[in-house]
């Protein structure tokens, strides 16, 4: 019998399915990383509050910015691209391949 991989979510910006998916997210067990910005009106739903119950989340919200992360300043634009890379390796490094960082 072929061994099943778990598999991972990353989701970055959720859009106007959001406040549907996240019904659907509370249900699984894989661990998932969400990226947001508390400005986007897509990202900041009525049940918002349920998704941080979920077991194995990760969430890295930015304060300022649009539904592209994106807040018309080049130089802090840049530095929330850093972050989204560290905290997406990270989430790769400790969720998928087991590494404590």
């Amino acid at each position: 019998m072929p061994k099943t991989r778990k598999s991972y979510c990353i989701l970055i910006t959720p859009g106007t399915e959001w406040s549907n998916m996240i019904i659907d997210l509370k249900e699984i067990d894989n661990s998932t990383l969400i990226i947001g910005s508390l400005e986007d009106q897509n990202y900041i739903v009525k049940n918002l509050s349920d998704v941080y119950e979920k077991k194995n989340l990760h969430s890295f919200e930015i304060r300022h910015g649009n539904h592209l992360l994106e807040t018309n300043n080049v130089e802090t634009d840049i530095d929330i691209l850093k972050e989204i890379i560290i905290e997406i390796s990270r989430f790769i490094a400790e969720e998928v391949l087991g590494h404590n960082t």
